[in-house]
């Protein structure tokens, strides 16, 4: 397995679990490999830029 972006977490990062289908997760985990990402930091940048994408409107 290939090496994987991470990004360190701080005292101040809280944990979210959330729960999404077979299909989305393939989806993500597939989007992940391609950058070379974890799941959980892919994920993690993906809410960041759709979080700046509302505030934008």
């Amino acid at each position: 397995m290939a090496d994987r972006t991470t990004s360190k977490t701080t005292s101040n990062d809280k944990r979210l679990v959330v729960y999404v289908s077979q299909e989305m997760f393939e989806k993500l985990e597939d989007l992940a490999e391609k950058e070379d990402r974890s799941i959980s930091n892919f994920t993690r940048n993906l809410i960041s830029q759709a979080l700046e994408t509302i505030e934008k409107r």
